[in-house]
């Protein structure tokens, strides 16, 4: 199986990602579970556990629209959370759902007290990804990156104990907060560092954290609870060149100015109901914006007009930053007419160019 690469709008988007200047505005499109569930009729726990099928589907995505997409296992929320211990729950038609194992928030001291690090290689479904990309690798000579990424301390620690009992103990017991938190990181350091030594990467070029639960916190506990964490992934594995790519598509605008404090140099696929010219006057020169088109409202549930002239806008304002990539804000929705999709892609030749 041979994957479609777009070698020109590739290189302009590891340009843009380095902040370096492009000629034309590249583009990248995130081809999850949601938009090829109904897409290819899929079956959602066949993508999770059938590498032959999610590969066909995922490979379908890459050739219709432009080389973009990601190929390679995809878990959801389901891999760090697993690892822990959580119940996950696997249905037909949707992403997989993380049972919280904690109901009572006078219980999260003793959870917390007694929640042991997890083993980076063999617990949870970590053993089942590791067989899927190897698998899936194997079937396209060779042709899938790596997988490094993880979700954020703060959000595998709010599915495992809820986000609701989290926020509270933000504000009540900061200090347990902090301890769970650091539990979480140090496993997803060394998830991360197990995978880069098993997949047989020397040099660690990009790292993905993906969050959303962090949108719903103030600026200062973002400060706080998200920030000195996700600082001390990219610190640990970053370096003068590589990428650190940070996702939330909850609100960030109460948090801009903090991106760039966790050596984030890359702020990827964010809340589209925010304004893209708010992120770009206050870190378009620090940080490369990778967003944020409306995945419903315009993508899903627009005209092919409607998506050409939004994208419009939405170039028009991006190329004023120093780094800026088209995409949507959240991932591609079921439903979304494909010819939407192919309006994206006329308003990136039509308005595009630097």
């Amino acid at each position: 199986m041979n994957l479609h690469i777009d070698e020109k709008n590739r290189d302009n988007m590891i340009k843009a990602q380095h902040l370096e200047a492009v000629d034309k505005v590249p583009v990248e499109l995130s081809d999850q579970l949601d938009f090829l569930h109904g897409w290819r009729d899929i079956d959602c726990r066949d993508y999770h556990f059938n590498a032959e099928i999610v590969l066909d589907a995922q490979i379908a995505f890459n050739k219709r629209f432009r080389g973009t997409g990601i190929i390679g296992p995809n878990f959801g929320t389901a891999l760090e959370a697993s690892a822990f211990g959580a119940e996950v729950i696997f249905k037909d038609d949707n992403p997989p759902w993380v049972m919280e194992a904690l109901h009572n928030f006078d219980d999260l001291e003793a959870y917390v007290e007694n929640l042991i690090e997890p083993d980076p290689k063999f617990s949870g479904y970590l053993p089942l990804f590791y067989q899927t990309y190897f698998y899936m690798n194997k079937l396209t000579d060779g042709q899938i990156d790596a997988p490094l990424g993880s979700i954020s301390s703060f959000d595998v620690a709010s599915l495992l104990v809820g986000l609701e009992n989290l926020s509270i103990a933000l504000k009540l017991t900061p200090d347990i907060a902090h301890k769970l938190l650091k539990k979480v990181n140090n496993f997803i350091i060394n998830f991360i560092e197990t995978r880069a030594e098993v997949f047989g990467v020397d040099k660690i070029e990009l790292i993905n954290l993906y969050g959303d639960n962090a949108g719903y916190i103030s600026h200062d506990d973002f400060d706080e609870f998200v920030v000195p964490y996700n600082k001390e992934i990219f610190d640990y594995f970053g370096s003068e060149d590589s990428i650190n790519l940070y996702h939330c598509d909850g609100r960030l605008n109460q948090a801009i100015d903090l991106i760039p404090k966790m050596n984030c140099n890359c702020l990827y696929s964010f809340d589209p109901n925010t304004d893209l010219k708010e992120f770009v006057d206050a870190i378009g020169n620090d940080v490369c914006l990778m967003g944020n088109l409306d995945p419903i409202r315009i993508l899903r549930n627009g005209t092919p007009e409607q998506v050409e002239a939004e994208c419009k806008r939405l170039i028009e304002i991006g190329k004023k930053a120093k780094g800026f990539v088209l995409t949507t804000g959240g991932e591609v929705a079921n439903g979304t007419p494909p010819e939407n999709l192919d309006a994206l892609f006329r308003a990136i030749d039509k308005y595009g160019t630097y």
